[in-house]
């Protein structure tokens, strides 16, 4: 799939397809996709994120959001933990050698 191409280049390995966490990962971004499509309202009047019923789909935007950053910290921590300036394996390792 697509998902997992940008996963190879990105973060430097390919997941199975039976695989959990690239299965969530990939729901909560097909999810997210649609969710921002259809809060546009919310975009236009912020405030309408405080009345309740408007803003089931911001909050549900909120909690797919922070799944998807919890993912990338995690796998920016393994990146630091391993990291070979010599030898850039992916994305993350460049932007890893660029902050350095």
């Amino acid at each position: 799939s697509v998902a997992n191409i940008i996963c190879s280049m990105v973060f430097g390995r390919r997941h199975d397809y039976d695989d959990d966490k690239f299965l969530e990962l990939s729901t909560v971004a097909h999810n997210l996709a649609l969710l921002l499509g259809s809060s546009q309202l919310i975009v236009l009047l912020p405030l309408l994120r405080f009345i309740p019923g408007v803003n089931t789909s911001y909050k549900t935007i909120i909690d797919y959001s922070r799944k998807i950053v919890t993912f990338i910290r995690h796998e920016l921590t393994k990146h630091f933990e391993t990291f070979d300036g010599e030898n850039p394996r992916d994305f993350l390792d460049l932007a890893i050698a660029e902050l350095k």
